[in-house]
């Protein structure tokens, strides 16, 4: 069986005018007056590589009518502003490709990096105002480690995970009082420099002058073979400034001691993180989504105490 190969009929390039090519804004033409729209082709448009994690990858066969569709969910859900610039780093068989085409139907503008050279990512955002970029984890590390992210200008960079609390301007402006979204988590990082959640600041237990992350307790107490679930909170304390304590539900059939949970946690923690008042209940209370409600349970044991 022969085959037949066809040349290109002409070059176009993108970000210059070589000889023998078309300058991508002498070929796109002038701007048209009126809006043009068309249904896009069905037919076979782009392959994506699967990642491989059950074996070979496979080819994943995406149309036009796919690449629609993903471009309007994007632009549904991605906080993308008039004429974006983005900067993609290949490869782009994955999301960094992917995200070139709603940016395309804003019109807006896209730097692509042929390899990862992270001095010179941090220069191209400044001399082209970035607006928007895409890492892999393995690269966001990398970049968090390099000495010329402390000098950087990234303040063309922008992206806010909404925009502001409903009926709530006290939270919305608490929440972007960084000109990000702050979400209140309490983390550090290792000596690898891993990010880890800890808790949230305000479930965060001031005792005796240290700090105790009720979810550092509470997955501890998760262990016990007694507990089915739990919640951690503090509580005003005269001698301790506040006392950490522990809500249990028991698992059906078990029982324990508060001297049991206290030792236990103690153990694994020390006597610092070692809850100093335990209650057992038959329920915690939940949200509609199964969420523990921590300040309805706080409003209980200050209502118990009389507080």
């Amino acid at each position: 069986m022969g085959c037949v190969c066809h040349h290109p009929r002409s070059l176009v390039c993108l970000d210059g005018e070589p000889p023998g090519a078309i300058p991508f804004d002498l070929w796109t033409g002038p701007e048209a007056t009126e809006p043009w729209q068309a249904e896009p082709a069905d037919d076979v448009v782009m392959l994506v590589g699967t990642g491989g994690t059950t074996g070979r990858p496979k080819g994943v066969i995406l149309t036009g009518h796919n690449i629609e569709t993903m471009s309007a969910l994007t632009l549904l859900s991605y906080p993308f502003g008039p004429r974006p610039r983005y900067l993609a780093l290949a490869p782009f068989t994955h999301v960094a490709g992917v995200l070139c085409f709603p940016v395309m139907t804003l019109g807006g503008q896209i730097v692509i990096m042929p390899k990862p050279d992270l001095t010179e990512f941090l220069a191209l955002i400044e001399r082209h105002q970035i607006t928007h970029t895409f890492l892999p984890p393995t690269l966001i590390y990398m970049l968090l480690d390099h000495p010329g992210l402390a000098s950087a200008d990234l303040t063309s960079l922008r992206c806010r995970v909404m925009a502001g609390y409903y009926k709530n301007p006290a939270a919305s402006a608490e929440a972007t009082r960084h000109g990000w979204h702050h979400t209140g988590d309490i983390g550090y990082l290792d000596e690898d420099s891993y990010l880890f959640i800890v808790d949230r600041a305000k479930d965060m237990i001031i005792t005796g002058g240290f700090n105790v992350y009720s979810a550092e307790v509470e997955q501890v107490l998760l262990a016990h073979p007694a507990v089915q679930d739990c919640a951690v909170i503090g509580l005003p304390d005269e001698k301790w400034g506040e006392r950490v304590t522990a809500v249990l539900q028991l698992r059906p059939g078990h029982e324990v001691t508060a001297d049991d949970v206290r030792a236990f946690v103690k153990d694994r923690l020390g006597s610092v993180k070692a809850p100093k008042q335990v209650e057992v209940w038959p329920d915690l209370p939940r949200s509609k989504v199964g969420k523990i409600l921590k300040p309805e349970i706080r409003s209980r044991l200050h209502a118990s105490e009389g507080g």
